[in-house]
């Protein structure tokens, strides 16, 4: 049995169950295995580990007989409807905490396996990513943290008055090119620092790696050595995350393509068909399900 954990209709978990079944192994694909239909039982004491899932359609599978499991989302409820709000962040807290913990006592392959601060923050802002990506060899946009006007201005005179304001809580981007647009971010200035990057140019593009590979949408042309340079870092970026497959999103910087953001989920139909089957071969690969 594999498990694939995420929604029902995500392509990426719909093509990987897909080509397991066409190998004849059994799959269950659910976005909560804790919970949903799926009675779960598990007993965890110092020197074991034992637990089952007992889907609505039936049967017992134990975490013995798993032998690979994709992780495409966190568990927990994702509707609040009908929770207190308090409630709502506590149960779901609890139970991304439980699968976790759960997920990191597995022995067979786990795709992604995140660590406990991937998992709980997995979506950041430039600030998160940029000393990592310059570690691994990723090319970052020019940034400014400061919370002074002046300062600001100055920094954005090197390209004509113009950058991009990119809140440290978010990967949202704002571009500042008029006064109105100044005004504004003068008022944010007054209270909190801001980070500034240099003008972000056009549409980004995006690449998936997964285990060795890397696959790209459209959206900025890479030269040879360019997608080399982003390719080698991004295998370094994944062994130092521990995690096997992730999405970069890629933008048009001043000096040419610039590593922005991670996302630990690939959206899948991003890319295209021939893209997609070798995302989802891969990962069957990784899951130990091609033979």
């Amino acid at each position: 049995m594999y498990l694939l954990i995420g929604p029902e209709f995500d392509p990426c978990c719909q093509q990987v169950a897909s080509s397991l079944r066409d190998r004849g192994h059994d799959v269950l694909l659910t976005l909560d295995p804790l919970a949903e239909d799926i009675a779960f039982t598990w007993a965890l004491e110092s020197d074991r580990s034992e637990s089952r899932l007992r889907p609505a359609t039936g049967g017992t599978v134990s975490a013995t007989a798993l032998r690979g499991v994709l992780v495409r989302a966190r568990g927990g409820p994702v509707n609040p409807q009908g929770w207190d709000p308090v409630d709502f962040a506590y149960v779901q807290s609890e139970s991304q905490a439980a699968l976790l913990a759960w997920l990191w006592n597995l022995d067979c392959p786990v795709v992604n396996r995140l660590s406990a601060d991937l998992w709980f923050r997995p979506y950041r802002s430039l600030l998160d990513w940029r000393d990592l990506f310059g570690h691994c060899g990723l090319p970052t946009l020019t940034a400014k943290v400061t919370n002074d006007l002046a300062r600001a201005r100055g920094f954005a005179d090197r390209w004509g008055g113009t950058v991009t304001y990119m809140p440290v809580t978010s990967t949202t981007r704002y571009s500042v090119t008029d006064e109105a647009q100044w005004a504004e971010l003068a008022k944010v200035l007054s209270r909190v620092p801001v980070c500034l990057t240099e003008p972000v140019v056009g549409p980004p593009a995006f690449g998936c790696i997964t285990g060795s590979e890397v696959a790209w949408t459209g959206g900025i042309d890479l030269d040879g050595a360019m997608r080399t340079v982003l390719e080698d870092g991004l295998r370094r970026l994944a062994t130092a995350l521990g995690v096997a497959t992730f999405q970069i999103q890629v933008v048009q910087g001043h000096e040419g393509p610039r590593c922005l953001s991670i996302d630990l989920f690939p959206q899948l139909e991003w890319y295209d068909a021939a893209s997609q089957s070798s995302i989802a071969a891969n990962l069957v690969r990784l899951l130990g399900g091609a033979a």
